[in-house]
This record gives structure tokens, sequence and C-alpha cells, in this order.
């Protein structure tokens, strides 16, 4: 569904892909959705997907402790770095790398399910666009995804098609933030996972995640990349979020 009204308000936009699916209308909104992008802390949700399958496969246990040492904090985004706990279960590090976005929880997640494997299964639900990279924070900026890669996830975990796509939703609405994607949407539940990077001469910026509201629920992915100015990008991914919600409040199904 490419030739659209919405498409010709969004044709201005540079470094922005979209990928939205109405999973009751079946129909798919795409613009620039194979274009590759960094995806920053949304890498954190590809790691869940990761854990859940593992926790489904009873491969691991998520009231297992697992102890976080000096060297294991990380800077940035969450808790555990100014908390005084030095041991967290599975589903806490998963909760909180959701929650608050927490890169220590991410690391210590990584690092125990191995990106090397995580790739594989990725691709293996038919991600093929999509890189996961190296154990350490540091490098997450090579993390990289399409927006129709997000929303082929997003899909199967909507229609419980991935194993653990269950206890991903649960997580998700752990995340209660109205940043982005629910600025405009107060009367949707929103379960997302936003992502921001700090390139230092530009800005990655992006919003994923499902919306249920009383008559239809979809999928939408927002990446964008190479932003000057975090709150103006952030006020365009809500606007972008809004213009998809009342396109398919006023679209027909085929």
């Amino acid at each position: 569904m490419k030739n659209t009204n919405l498409t010709f308000f969004f044709r201005p936009l540079k470094n922005v892909g979209i990928y939205s699916q109405n999973f009751q209308k079946k129909l798919i909104f795409e613009f620039h959705s194979q274009d590759v992008f960094p995806i920053a802390s949304c890498a954190k949700l590809f790691v869940l997907t990761g854990i859940a399958k593992l926790y489904y496969d009873k491969d691991i246990d998520l009231a297992q402790k697992i102890i976080i040492s000096k060297n294991d904090l990380v800077p940035g985004s969450g808790l555990i770095r100014i908390a005084k706990k030095k041991s967290y279960t599975i589903n806490e590090l998963c909760n909180l790398m959701i929650r608050v976005s927490d890169n220590t929880a991410f690391n210590k997640l990584i690092n125990l399910i191995n990106p090397k494997w995580l790739n594989k299964y990725l691709k293996s639900i038919n991600l093929k666009h999509t890189y996961i990279g190296p154990l350490t924070f540091k490098t997450l900026e090579k993390n990289t995804s399409t927006p129709r890669d997000v929303g082929l996830l997003l899909s199967q975990i909507y229609l419980r098609k991935i194993r653990g796509a269950s206890y991903i939703l649960r997580t998700l609405e752990k995340n209660k933030s109205k940043k982005f994607i629910p600025l405009f949407l107060s009367s949707s539940q929103i379960l997302h996972k936003t992502g921001v990077l700090d390139h230092g001469k530009y800005i990655t910026l992006n919003d994923i995640g499902i919306v249920n509201t009383a008559k239809f629920d979809y999928s939408i992915c927002i990446l964008s990349n190479k932003r000057k100015n975090l709150e103006l990008s952030g006020l365009q991914i809500s606007i972008i979020a809004k213009l998809l919600h009342d396109h398919w409040r006023f679209t027909r199904s085929l």
C-alpha cells in the first residue's frame, strides 16, 4: 500500500523510514521501509525476543540470578548503575531493559544469550536485514535494521507466531513512556520501545511498537537518522504516528 495520500505528506521527509500493518484490515503502509537504519535502544526488543524464545523452550529460567559487578555498569539510561543491588533475576533485567531502557541490563542479557546465536535466530524468523552487534554497549550504533524487518517482528509478536510472544507483550506493557508515538494517541494502549542515540554531529531517533484501539490494532515502526534537534524530531515522530493512526481509522479493508 505505497501510493496513498499519506505517502504524499511523507514524501519531503529525509532519512525516515516507516512501516505499519493493520492487523484487522490486513493492510500495510510502507515508506522507505527497506532502508537500513541504526536502531539504537530499539535493539533491546530484539534481545527480549531472544530471551523469550529461550524461556519458551525452557533453556533459561527467568528466576535465575545474574550478578552485577562494577565492571558491568554502563553509562547512559537505566537504574542499575545507581542502585546498590548486586544481583537481578533475568526477568528483572528484561523489565528494566524495556521499562527504563537500562543499558547495563541490555549488556548482561546480550552476553547471556550470545549475539551470534541471536542473529542466527533472527534470520530464522525471516529478519534478513537486522544485525545486533558485539557484546558491549559502545558498539550499539552498529546495530541496524529496516522498518520492514521491525514490522515483521512486531507482526509475529502480535499474532503469537514466535515462541515467547506473550512474555514479550507482557514485558512491553511495563514501558509507561508517553514520548513520541503515544503523545497524540492518549485513548489507545501502546506497547512500544524508543531508541535514541547521539552520534555527536547528529542523532538517531526511533520508536517502534503495537497500538491497540477499540476497533483495530496495528504495528508501527518509525526509524529516523541524521536528526539535528531531538525535541523537534521527537515531535515529528508523534505527528507521523498520529497521521498513521487517522489513516487506519478511515481506510477500508480490502
